[in-house]
């Protein structure tokens, strides 16, 4: 079973944490753990409101949760970060802004990297820009399974001038309003509401240890893959040495997986048709391969078997490739546009004609 964690935006008001988890455990989603991202302020309220008053500890036992891990360590409160290396107190200026997204977005990706994870990320409390960049930081990384929520109380409930404050219902517990009337804790209503979000993240699938680390850059990466803005790169292919450049780098290939893409290359320089299935691209492999003149790749000579390849053949070559090069090129880089498919079983490179030079 997946590890259940709540991240929440937390300001002066730490009462949204509480009210999450307590709305969450009526869900059956009792969080497992707790991170909260706040500052400097915001954490001395949390050990003030919520753990030196005993408020955390009486939640558990009320909603009758195991242990949640939660407490004052920096694995639990994460604290925004200034330029000087120290701790923000507040979130104000532009610049702040910027770490703080950047931090949200390490936060957030420190968990959602681990498949053994399920994340509610609550965007609740802190301020309006912080919840802000909490909503878009799960669109650039949340997974299918990550939920996005924000907590809502009804009034007087969600005022902080309630003595005590309020931070979930307790049957017995009456609040007095500064206006001096009571109310009583169990009239209070949480609505734990789930926000829609889109999942870009699926746009860098198996690129996640690439992706830039900071904020203003994912975002623009994202930008120009939804946009298609990405240059795909120069691809040239010397067959008499046998080697295939990617604008500047080179990736070496065997004599099998060398021909494979020379052959995608070629069709795509000739504006072929993609080949659809395994047993077509097993096709086309021998008929080019049994055609490549020594003259032009004197190393084929050494290779008398190589059109000799099955299907299963075939997986693994272009398998290969892909791995190939994913590991030599990023996605900036135009990588996706240089895989030698194009979907599931649509083997096709995706470059621009004029980018493909083949030097015989």
């Amino acid at each position: 079973m997946k590890k259940k964690i709540l991240i929440a935006m937390c300001g002066m008001s730490p009462g949204v944490v509480t009210e999450t988890v307590y709305a969450l455990s009526k869900n059956g989603k009792t969080p497992d753990k707790v991170v909260v991202v706040t500052t400097t302020a915001g954490r001395r309220k949390i050990r003030e409101d919520l753990l030196d008053s005993g408020v955390w500890s009486d939640l558990e036992k009320i909603i009758g949760a195991h242990k949640i891990e939660f407490g004052d360590s920096h694995d639990h409160i994460r604290l925004i970060p200034t330029s000087d290396a120290g701790n923000a107190d507040d979130i104000i200026t532009t610049a702040d802004n910027a770490r703080c997204a950047d931090f949200i977005l390490n936060v957030l990706r420190e968990f959602t990297e681990n498949p053994e994870t399920a994340i509610s990320f609550s965007i609740a409390g802190g301020r309006k820009t912080m919840s802000v960049l909490g909503a878009l930081a799960m669109s650039l990384l949340g997974r299918e399974n990550d939920k996005l929520y924000h907590i809502l109380v009804n009034p007087p409930f969600d005022s902080p001038a309630l003595e005590p404050k309020f931070h979930y219902p307790v049957p017995e517990l009456t609040h007095k309003a500064p206006d001096g009337r009571l109310h009583s804790s169990a009239d209070a209503e949480l609505s734990l509401c789930e926000i829609p979000f889109t999942r870009i993240r699926y746009l860098f699938q198996n690129e996640f240890a690439r992706l830039p680390g900071d904020f203003n850059s994912t975002v623009e990466l994202a930008n120009k893959r939804i946009s298609g803005r990405i240059d795909p790169p120069e691809l040239k292919i010397i067959p008499e040495r046998m080697e295939m450049f990617f604008d500047s780098k080179r990736v070496r290939f065997n004599c099998a997986e060398f021909v494979m893409y020379w052959m995608l290359a070629e069709r795509c320089k000739a504006a072929h048709a993609p080949i659809h299935g395994q047993t077509a691209l097993q096709e086309e492999y021998a008929d080019f391969a049994d055609n490549v003149d020594a003259s032009v790749m004197p190393e084929i000579i050494n290779h008398p078997a190589l059109v000799k390849k099955d299907e299963g053949d075939m997986r693994k070559i272009i398998s290969t490739i892909s791995a190939k090069i994913r590991n030599a090129l990023t996605i900036e880089e135009g990588r996706d546009a240089a895989l030698p498919t194009i979907g599931r079983g649509v083997y096709a490179l995706a470059l621009p004609s004029d980018n493909i030079v083949i030097l015989r």
